[in-house]
């Protein structure tokens, strides 16, 4: 029994006032007929329920198995169909699947040949199977051959698909490949991969032997191994407790744009050898980009941290942004379980958390709970599916917490005279940090006490490159000014002419100003005065 339980609308049209159109599709069979095809009967028709109507549909018979039939003699089986519940339902598809052994009759109409009959099957003059009333279908069984065959019956009204197995000659070896076409469809150099499966059909194990691809097919197809039953598989009886199946993995990776196809050819033992027919497409797919800024964010323990991706990137997509954003912590300290959350429970107090992560949005809240250093990943799918991952081009957030401001003062500078840079001659550049109050920091005093009293806000000249070209760095931890003075001085002891200095202050490693200074002899100098924020 199957029932369909979605709401369907009433219409009554005549036959006439229908347009019909069918799709036939049926795949070239081996020399001996045996290949297994692909027939497909379709039909689009209006609805003919009542809204929110309780539809059912009953079979008098699961499946059929025709007795042992001749080569070229015609055997025929019946399909009661009936609708037990109080409303019509529409016959919207009659499905054959399976070796071209097998045909379908409705109402006595070869459908393959004129689909009317799936309009009306019940022949009442309305459309749709009514209430209460029936239809038989009739399946034909002529085998080209005594091999065993099998197909299957697809019935389609409106939601609910019902499927009826069918056999003939089952008795010795058989094998069944499901589906027997497979289409791809993914981005350019993207990869996507499906299964088929393969079973026995008959009374008797069969031995898979291999399963290649033919001569002329594409090389986007590949057969992935490691995903796929290992060959020759022997496969138990199809009536046997449990059965056996063999699947195999199909990989399709385009390295064009285009259509590409493909012909998988299995062999058995003692059974025709069957080809499954591979259809792939390739569509130009741009890669999707996370986007946030680099520079590291400087928090302190329970302060929420706002995340926004709305900057990340889609150049093909809806309005070119993703359509999914995914904040992952891959790094962080230990004791810590912080993670994303979609909002705060209580703005007043984020240590409370929120609720997880929605990845259909691209902001997220991240409250850390213990001091450290934080790494999250923000990762971002396209409407396809193409993610950031596969493109390496996610975006990395670090997170300071709990961490004391560090500002570093790096002087650089450039002699063009200088024509080696590694011997103890060269022109001689160095860099001065001042406070508000006028202490300083320099070659002469690269360890000074400023105030107030403490380590706080005490910087160190922790390099003196006399031979250029640097790096020189005054580092200032827990700086206590807001304001500070840098001043650059030049000392060409070896006559080398002109030095270019570039002067580069960094707030908690993230550079927030620079300074060039053409210093031309002895005694030149230069100086600026940097903010923190």
């Amino acid at each position: 029994m199957h029932s369909a339980s979605a709401p369907v609308r009433h219409l009554l049209l005549s036959i006439a006032t229908f347009a019909l159109s069918a799709c036939i599709t049926d795949n070239p069979a081996t020399a001996d007929d045996a290949a297994l095809g692909d027939m497909q009967v379709d039909m689009a028709v209006a609805d003919a329920a009542p809204p929110n109507c309780e539809t059912q549909v009953e079979l008098d018979r699961a499946r059929i198995d025709f007795a042992p039939t001749e080569a070229f003699e015609t055997r025929s089986e019946r399909i009661r169909v009936t609708n037990t519940g109080a409303c019509p339902i529409t016959l919207n598809a009659v499905l054959l699947n399976g070796a071209r052994a097998f045909a379908l009759r409705l109402n006595g109409v070869d459908i393959a040949r004129d689909v009317a009959p799936l309009v009306d099957p019940d022949a009442d003059g309305t459309p749709g199977l009514s209430a209460g009333a029936s239809f038989e279908l009739e399946v034909q069984f002529t085998p080209p051959d005594e091999s065993a065959k099998a197909g299957e019956v697809s019935l389609v009204f409106d939601d609910d698909d019902i499927r009826i197995p069918l056999t003939g000659n089952q008795a010795g070896p058989c094998f069944v490949v499901d589906p027997p076409v497979l289409e791809f469809t993914t981005g350019l150099n993207q990869a996507q991969t499906a299964e088929i499966s393969v079973t026995s059909c008959g009374s008797e194990p069969i031995t898979i032997q291999s399963a290649v691809f033919s001569e002329d097919s594409d090389a986007a197809f590949t057969l992935v191994a490691e995903r796929s039953t290992a060959l020759p598989f022997a496969l138990a009886p199809a009536d046997s407790a449990g059965g056996t199946t063999l699947s195999l993995t199909i990989r399709f990776a385009p390295d064009q744009l285009g259509t590409a196809n493909s012909r998988l050819v299995i062999e058995a033992q003692d059974a025709p050898t069957q080809e499954i027919r591979l259809v792939g497409r390739a569509q130009q797919n741009a890669c999707p980009v996370a986007v946030f800024p680099p520079e590291p964010i400087i928090a302190e323990v329970g302060e929420a941290v706002v995340l926004d991706g709305s900057a990340s990137l889609d150049p093909d997509g809806p309005d070119g942004r993703p359509v999914e954003w995914e904040w992952v912590v891959v790094g962080q300290p230990e004791g810590s379980t912080a993670q994303p959350v979609e909002a705060l429970f209580d703005a007043d107090n984020p240590i409370n958390g929120g609720p997880a992560d929605d990845a259909e949005t691209p902001e997220a809240v991240f409250v850390p709970g213990v001091a450290g250093q934080y790494t999250l990943e923000l990762r971002v799918v396209d409407v396809d599916g193409l993610t950031s991952i596969e493109c390496e081009t996610n975006a990395t957030v670090v997170i300071r917490v709990g961490f004391e401001r560090r500002v570093v003062v790096q002087l650089t500078w450039v002699t063009p005279g200088d024509l080696d840079l590694n011997d103890a001659e060269g022109a001689d550049v160095d860099v001065r940090l001042s406070n508000s109050v006028g202490e300083v920091c320099s070659p002469a005093e690269p360890t000074p006490d400023w105030l107030p009293e403490g380590p706080a806000n005490d910087p160190v000249y922790d390099t003196d490159a006399q031979a250029g070209p640097g790096p020189e760095n005054i580092i200032l931890t827990q700086p206590t000014d807001a304001r500070y003075g840098v001043a650059v001085f030049y000392d060409d002891d070896a006559g080398l002419g002109q030095s270019i200095a570039t002067v580069r202050v960094f707030v908690n490693d993230r550079l927030t100003q620079t300074e060039v200074f053409p210093l031309f002899e002895t005694g030149d100098a230069g100086g600026f005065e940097f903010m923190l924020p």
